[in-house]
């Protein structure tokens, strides 16, 4: 006959057990809050259940009336500005106030003086019951107010007792680190700086990235022979050359008019020196002008020879073998230039060298034989090894408007000679210094900078 009532008694204990685990196994006092907030209604159903925290927790600096309400069931977070949490606050600290504070007992509207007790009809259900959590040091955390329409029974109050004490008790062991700690925690961090300190004297090899092309060495400048106008290309551009093949021509109709002028005045010079020697035999005045004629002669032929050697120089031809580098052909017919200005460079495919620009910003002490790797955009994952041979002196503006030195590297014996104008990404590796300045090297230099040191 009394299993029924045993059931709901082993079912009661099992529940209170079970709150009171994970009240013990919270991992912080926000997991706590929500705990007691809405597990507490397993055990003692209510509407809604309130977290009023006493906002100084030691006894010497409390004073009644200070707190808030910390937590609310059903909401992540209460809206400290709503009319019920405001009632709420005022009627939390009014319960908290004397002797009978400090006990878990149920409460009314009628209990309760003046606006605190009038609206209470408003705002909440007509029956609370009051759990203050207090610890066996007599240290003030709070209390916990449920509300709901049913009265509150004499085994609940009780039993409310007991959870106030465990939520207390789970409250205080999540307090903040003991002070005692606080020692070890400074010498532990003392210790982690001075392992920092101690790793930032670690020499390692100071390096910096830069863009770097793949360029010809060695190439050999095909500048323009005369001034004038291009009249049409005889290569294409990366197209491989021999030795002695037509690369450009230059427009040659004013040249040729030219070499024609002189010779017509080769030809009337050979003829007056001609008839000035038939002259000479009789006439003594004739005689005399033979050194006239003659040397008129040696200038006009020296015309005529410089007007052909104009002429052939109109062609351009390759002095070796390898490859034509120039843009677009387009870009080139019918273009006027002037004697000396380059048009096209020739190079052998299989002798090329790293161009590397590397920032002023980046730069680092460099010697010639350095460690260089060349990491190509098209094969990034397989560098390419090569040492410093030179570096300018003086920093150049690139196309990209970024200040840096012109570096140039050699590719090591062995390595296969990569595509002229291929591009990628070249690591330096200058003189060993310790780790601190490797990696606060820039942030000191913005630093002075900045200083105008």
């Amino acid at each position: 006959m009394n299993a029924e009532p045993d059931a709901r008694r082993l079912a009661l204990c099992a529940a209170l057990l079970d709150l009171e685990r994970s009240a013990r196994q919270a991992e912080n006092r926000v997991a706590l809050r929500f705990l007691m907030v809405n597990r507490l209604q397993t055990l003692l159903p209510a509407d809604t259940v309130l977290f009023w925290h006493q906002e100084a927790e030691r006894e010497a600096d409390q004073k009644a009336g200070q707190g808030r309400i910390a937590g609310a069931s059903g909401v992540s977070e209460p809206d400290p500005r709503a009319p019920m949490i405001l009632w709420a606050k005022g009627i939390c600290a009014l319960l908290a106030r004397g002797e009978q504070g400090r006990r878990s007992h149920a409460v009314t509207a009628e209990e309760c003086p003046g606006e605190w007790g009038e609206s209470w009809s408003d705002l909440a259900p007509p029956h609370g019951l009051w759990i203050p959590l207090i610890t066996p040091d007599h240290t003030w955390i709070g209390g916990l107010l449920a509300v709901r329409e049913p009265a509150w029974s004499h085994p609940e109050q009780e039993l409310a007792e007991r959870l106030g004490e465990t939520f207390a008790h789970a409250w205080n062991a999540l307090r903040p680190q003991p002070r005692h700690r606080v020692g070890t925690r400074r010498l532990k961090i003392a210790v982690a700086m001075a392992g920092v300190i101690g790793a930032g004297w670690i020499p390692v090899e100071q390096s910096a990235l830069a863009p770097a092309t793949v360029v010809p060495a060695e190439p050999v400048v095909i500048a323009a022979p005369l001034d004038g106008v291009i009249e049409s290309l005889a290569v294409e551009p990366n197209a491989r050359v021999r030795a002695g093949d037509l690369l450009f021509r230059m427009e040659a109709t004013a040249l040729n008019n030219r070499r024609e002028m002189a010779r017509l005045a080769l030809e009337t010079a050979q003829a007056e020196r001609f008839k000035g020697r038939q002259l000479s035999f009789a006439d003594p005045e004739a005689k005399a002008s033979l050194p006239l004629l003659e040397a008129r002669l040696s200038e006009k032929r020296a015309e005529a020879d410089y007007a052909e050697s104009l002429l052939q120089r109109a062609e351009t031809r390759s002095p070796l073998e390898g490859v034509a580098l120039f843009s677009d052909p387009n870009v080139w017919r019918g273009r006027p230039v002037t004697v000396g200005e380059k048009v096209m460079i020739v190079a052998d495919g299989q002798r090329v060298e790293m161009e590397i620009r590397l920032p002023v910003a980046d730069a680092v002490v460099l010697t010639p034989g350095a460690k260089v790797a060349l990491f190509l955009h098209v094969d990034p994952l397989h560098p390419l090894e090569g040492e410093l041979t030179r570096a300018a002196h003086d920093a150049e503006l690139t196309p990209e408007g970024v200040l840096a030195y012109r570096i140039v590297a050699r590719f090591l014996p062995g390595t296969p000679p990569p595509r002229m104008g291929l591009k990628g990404t070249a690591k330096i590796i200058g003189e060993r210094v310790n780790l601190f300045y490797h990696l606060f090297r820039r942030p000191l230099a913005a630093l002075r900078q900045s200083m105008g040191l």
